[in-house]
């Protein structure tokens, strides 16, 4: 039996790995969606193109965080797929499988620090983590 804790917002019960509840965690995005995401990403993101190749990934990867086993040998859930090169960077590979990765929320935070240091490095370890 899997073990389990309380979602911290709406306190219903969910699985250890996960952040917040599904409904939680759609309130969240639809929040993010709202107040930070321009207009256009935000409609590249519900797109049906988008949710496709995303599921995708997501499938390939066994639903799995690939930064935090590859890089810490820690099996985690993803709920986030991250572009490598980002969306406004490289709209041509925004469907791109080679520039897709999945992870979790608190990675994909940890990624976006990362980019602010040293963007280019952070890229090229992605992108062989991939090749991997």
């Amino acid at each position: 039996m899997p073990i389990k804790k309380m979602c911290p917002r709406c306190r219903r019960v969910i699985d250890i790995k996960q952040r917040l509840c599904v409904e939680c965690m759609a309130r969240n995005n639809k929040d993010y969606d709202r107040t930070r995401r321009d207009k256009d990403s935000t409609a590249f993101y519900k797109s049906i193109p988008w949710l496709t190749v995303r599921g995708e990934v997501l499938r390939k990867y066994h639903g799995l965080d690939i930064y935090k086993l590859m890089v810490e040998g820690v099996l985690e859930y993803a709920d986030t797929v991250h572009h490598i090169w980002e969306l406004k960077e490289r709209p041509d590979l925004s469907l791109s499988l080679e520039n897709l990765i999945p992870m979790s929320a608190g990675t994909h935070s940890y990624i976006h620090k990362l980019y602010k240091q040293d963007k280019n490095r952070v890229i090229n370890e992605l992108l062989y983590i991939l090749d991997t």
